[in-house]
């Protein structure tokens, strides 16, 4: 599912060059669940991002579900993402003014994948059934909890059933009920068939029942070899 080998990323601040990712090569076969720890800092997001292709490695190769995502001009990146790739931001990214279910639909704006929008719509309502948000549908992000706003994130990140879904520290913000439950989708989204990366900082609770890869990142690079373990609650 993914194939990176020797990311590298570098920024410009000020005067200087920062280095964010620093030769990493990392490996996620289909339906796996992996988690990307780190501190702050420690170049975590900035992968997911390379691996989204929301960022252009400055070095390195990136292959997602076949495509060298690493060559694509914006365009392609977006149509790419819209057929594949769901993306949950810690910040939920909702539109203040439309309802959870309007959010939810905002993938049809997107370049199609030949669903049509009835069918989008339809798939939409069962999510949010799904997630328990059904009574909050019309309701605004504004009125919700930070927990229903992460649910409809990441309904909205699965609407059209992406083969892959890249997490930014989607517990980031709740309690660790909320966590649970919004954990609790993702593991049913990857018994449909998805393949999840996750990137956080903190504890997991909710996933000792589910076999996850756990590598851990420092100064832009991964620490040793990737280690199999279960998420502490």
């Amino acid at each position: 599912m993914i194939t990176a080998r020797n990311l590298v990323k570098r920024y410009r601040k000020d005067e200087s060059v920062v280095e964010a990712l620093a030769g990493v090569s990392l490996e996620v076969a289909k339906g796996e669940f992996v988690v990307v720890r780190g501190k702050s800092g420690s170049g975590k997001t900035t992968l997911l991002n390379v691996l989204a292709g929301l960022a252009r490695p400055s070095a390195g190769e990136v292959e997602v579900a076949g495509v060298r995502i690493d060559r694509l001009d914006g365009a392609g990146s977006a149509a790419f993402r819209a057929k594949h790739v769901g993306v949950v931001f810690q910040m939920f990214h909702l539109i203040p003014y439309l309802g959870l279910l309007e959010n939810v639909m905002l993938p049809c704006m997107a370049p199609g994948n030949g669903t049509s929008r009835g069918e989008l719509l339809e798939r939409a309502r069962e999510i949010l059934k799904e997630f328990g948000l059904a009574e909050r549908a019309t309701h605004l992000p504004g009125e919700c909890s930070a927990g229903e706003r992460q649910r409809t994130a990441l309904a909205r990140a699965i609407l059209r059933k992406p083969e892959l879904l890249l997490a930014d520290e989607p517990t980031g913000n709740l309690d660790p009920e909320n966590a649970r439950t919004v954990l609790d989708c993702m593991k049913r989204y990857q018994a449909q068939g998805g393949t999840i990366l996750l990137v956080t900082h903190h504890q997991l609770p909710g996933l000792e029942d589910v076999k996850i890869r756990d590598i851990e990142m420092v100064g832009g690079r991964i620490a040793g070899a990737p280690l199999e373990a279960l998420a502490q609650a």
